[in-house]
């Protein structure tokens, strides 16, 4: 399971002390009057319930459904930015704020502060994320090279502004609620890449290269049926092409 990375946690020192006062409280006059007696009903009054923080990432209900409303969102976002055809810089975008996530539930919104970014900000930010990966997983970086290559180059102010509208659109459209769970099976219960690779593609490109996306119910139903068994007799699982559902499917 790809580790996850915090890129926004902040180190704070313990709070000095504060030395407590020696001087004596001021008695109180002997004409004040005394504070009134809470009456019944006040006491009886249930006290107002505190705000609790709305939990952070959200639940989803339908993780599948929210996948490909992710993928045709971000699609649509970089053809009307005319993003261009290389199709590796959104999906590559997607996947690296997938592999971050919030350490402190109580901390600052990670959404607010990358949506708060500005563009080059937010290229440099999508490169710490890719070198952080490196470090944690140098075994999967250069299977990775293709979604984040791009990123060695100097990035110009056109194709910014639309990764940064990517980015936007992904964080928006729910993709912490899917990835950024610290249970690693939250996490896993939906492929988020395959709708947005099968979207950003053309029809042509799909049928020209053989690649086309399994819906995750019947990856599963495939799962139920046959690939269990085959695992429990020692055989391995390889999907050649694509990104990999079924294998999900059988290691979530």
């Amino acid at each position: 399971m790809t580790q996850q990375l915090d890129l926004f946690a902040e180190i704070t020192a313990d709070p000095e002390p504060v030395p407590a006062t020696f001087a004596a409280a001021a008695k109180p006059a002997r004409s004040a009057p005394s504070a009134p007696s809470p009456t019944l009903a006040q006491l009886a009054a249930p006290s107002r319930p505190r705000a609790r923080r709305t939990p952070r990432p959200h639940p989803v209900r339908d993780p599948h459904r929210r996948a490909l409303e992710i993928g045709e969102a971000v699609a649509e976002r970089w053809h009307n930015r005319h993003g261009g055809s290389g199709i590796e810089v959104p999906i590559g975008v997607v996947a690296a704020l997938s592999l971050i996530r919030e350490k402190d539930p109580n901390g600052p919104d990670l959404k607010a502060q990358i949506l708060a970014q500005d563009g080059p900000q937010l290229i440099e930010m999508l490169r710490e994320i890719w070198s952080m990966h490196w470090m944690h997983r140098p075994d999967l970086i250069e299977r990775a090279r293709i979604l984040h290559e791009w990123l060695n180059d100097e990035v110009d102010e056109y194709r910014t502004q639309a990764v940064r509208a990517v980015a936007e659109t992904a964080l928006k459209r729910g993709l912490f609620d899917l990835t950024a769970h610290e249970d690693p099976f939250l996490r896993s219960a939906t492929d988020v890449l395959s709708p947005v690779m099968t979207c950003l593609r053309s029809h042509g490109a799909r049928q020209g290269l053989g690649e086309y996306h399994t819906p995750p119910p019947v990856a599963d139903a495939i799962a139920e049926a046959n690939l269990h068994a085959i695992a429990d007799i020692g055989l391995g699982v390889r999907e050649p092409r694509g990104p990999a559902a079924l294998g999900r499917t059988v290691h979530p």
